[in-house]
């Protein structure tokens, strides 16, 4: 079965959240929205327990803002993908937030399916190579544990020989 991407939406717009829940065919773009949230705390709470592939998040929320919360996710996990979504007077946060690691932004005034559908898609095949990667470490490291298994069964067999 195919991977299926977590995705985390987190706006305090209800409305906002709600649109972009229902804007696209989740499903067949691969996706699971595994939560909408009113505010970066919620959203690092879930986050944590969670773990999503991509992030679609608001800047301006109270309690923890957007690049708050971009600066924590990618501290515990570099390869999730955070796309904000702002306002034209956010520049000065834009900015942050992709200094904080955010990969993409999108306007809230201009957001249309399409758009959305195609930053989405993009996003996908950097969680795709982080996946792959991933899915490579742990298998190098099960491979490391089983040799180091072996080489001490080995060693303790050679003992009892003695």
């Amino acid at each position: 079965m195919k991977h299926m991407y977590k995705v985390l939406i987190v706006d305090d717009e209800r409305l906002i959240r709600l649109t972009l829940q229902n804007m696209l065919d989740w499903k067949a773009l691969g996706c699971d929205v595994v939560a909408a949230l009113k505010d970066g705390n919620e959203a690092y709470a879930v986050f944590q327990k969670v773990h999503p592939d991509l992030i679609i998040t608001d800047l301006k929320m109270p309690q923890m803002n957007g690049v708050e919360l971009i600066q924590k996710v990618k501290e515990e996990r570099p390869s999730t993908q955070v796309i904000v979504l702002s306002n034209y007077s956010d520049f000065e946060l834009v900015r942050d937030a992709m200094k904080a690691g955010a990969c993409d932004y999108l306007l809230k005034v201009t957001l249309d399916k399409q758009q959305l559908e195609q930053t989405i898609k993009q996003r996908l095949v950097h969680c795709e190579s982080a996946q792959e990667k991933e899915d490579n470490e742990e298998a190098a490291w099960l491979k490391h544990v089983h040799q180091s298994l072996l080489l001490l069964k080995n060693q303790e067999e050679v003992g009892e020989e003695d």
